[in-house]
């Protein structure tokens, strides 16, 4: 198991507060043209006529890195602090980790912007056959339509960003400067891909955008035998592009690893990502295997995906040839957290995912999602009571109950104790 405080302790001969995914973690959304150092930390703009280095080490990013250099806490990290202050063990931490183990040491706190990321996290679009319940119409062009036919969502007070009562797709830059920055993106690569370890895609759905298609042959032509790719799939892709058509890219890199976003089986995984087609999605999985396309899987767990994830952890360990688990705890929407479920709901859950925890650890371990699964344990049986819990679970409410009826299907399935727990709420 991973001794989290000895990396506190390598981190902490810097600072108390640095973290090694300020300077080597970078993802890039062409969408809207914002970049940030991890896929907790909120998003800023890049420079219009940002060029090479400055696509990945914004002023942003700098002021961020002398603060953590100074023991200061940038506002943009605190989830990571939250977790650290409950007791939690932090993404800071298992970030970090990776990093190290990858070879990466202080050295790197030396640099600022001529940092070459280690990780480069791409989304292209929002293209998207599927709408999660935890997505929302700035990451999905389902879901954006789904509002447009259907109307937006009415009576949610607590979320500011008003993710499904407005149109969130505003920001999406004109054709010549995703030109522009796709270019300089290619630049980018074309003179350090040797410093670069991983590069991974996200959506939308990948595989449903011609720019990922372009990217991937490009990348295909370098030579780029030690980079790992991975690619963030709805593990249901509706277009031409058949997701088994990577495995002909497989020579031409370390690994390509398709990593699936699914937290629950069955009707469940239908009713929480809405496109959801069960069968098809085991089906997927499986030729993408035998085609020799690696396979792990990523859970986002929300109030509603964590409702019957006792029962996917029970499916998963059946599968040999995942490769990983990766488990992550929605933010916001805050009324979509997991501490807006009544505490009896939670306690019920901890003794399922306890049970399941201790009954398949190595497994776990070997997935690398122990600690991950540890840490959701404990979110759940926290007892601190959130600010606007009231108004929390009656916006969680207002929302099942209208994204069930926007999608048609029934709400039935997430659990009679959940069903009857939300028709008591006023």
């Amino acid at each position: 198991m991973s001794d989290y405080n000895k990396i506190k302790k390598h981190l902490d001969q810097v600072s108390p507060s640095v973290c090694y995914a300020k300077w080597l973690w970078s993802e890039i959304n062409f969408n809207q043209s914002t970049t940030a150092s991890c896929n907790l930390n909120p998003p800023h703009k890049i420079s219009r006529v940002a060029v090479g280095r400055d696509i990945f080490n914004t002023p942003q990013k700098t002021k961020e890195r002398k603060a953590m250099l100074s023991g200061e806490k940038p506002k943009g990290c605190e989830y990571c602090w939250m977790q650290e202050r409950q007791g939690s063990v932090s993404d800071r931490l298992m970030k970090s980790e990776h990093y190290i183990n990858l070879g990466y040491d202080h050295s790197v706190f030396e640099q600022d912007r001529d940092t070459v990321p280690s990780s480069v996290v791409i989304t292209f679009d929002n293209l998207c056959n599927f709408a999660c319940s935890y997505c929302d119409n700035s990451q999905s062009t389902t879901w954006g339509n789904i509002v447009k036919k259907q109307g937006f969502f009415t009576d949610i007070h607590t979320d500011p960003a008003e993710r499904y009562q407005k149109n969130l797709d505003v920001w999406k830059i004109d054709n010549q400067q995703r030109e522009r920055l796709y270019n300089e993106l290619c630049k980018y690569f074309e003179q350090n891909h040797k410093k670069i370890n991983t590069v991974s895609f996200l959506g939308g759905e990948p595989c449903t955008s011609p720019t990922f298609w372009k990217f991937i042959d490009f990348l295909s032509h370098l030579d780029c035998k030690h980079l790992m790719v991975k690619i963030f799939s709805n593990l249901c892709p509706s277009n031409e592009y058949n997701i088994n058509t990577l495995s002909q890219y497989i020579n031409c890199f370390k690994y390509i690893r398709v990593h699936g976003s699914v937290e629950n089986v069955g009707k469940q995984a239908e009713f929480t990502r809405f496109g959801t087609n069960w069968n098809q999605l085991v089906d997927n999985i499986n030729t993408l295997h035998k085609n020799g396309i690696q396979v792990a899987l990523g859970n986002t767990l929300s109030a509603l995906s964590i409702l019957h994830f006792d029962q996917f952890l029970e499916w998963v360990v059946t599968i040999p040839f995942i490769q990983s688990l990766g488990t992550f705890q929605v933010v916001q929407p805050k009324f979509q957290s997991l501490m807006v479920l009544p505490k009896a709901i939670r306690s019920t859950l901890v003794q399922k995912l306890q049970h399941q925890l201790d009954k398949n650890y190595s497994t776990f371990m070997k997935l690398g999602c122990a600690v991950q699964i540890e840490s959701v344990i404990q979110t759940l049986a926290n007892d601190t009571t959130p600010d606007n819990l009231t108004a929390l679970q009656k916006d969680l409410k207002s929302f099942t109950q209208q994204f069930a009826q926007k999608t048609g299907k029934d709400i039935n399935v997430l659990g009679e104790d959940f069903v009857e727990w939300l028709q008591q709420i006023d």
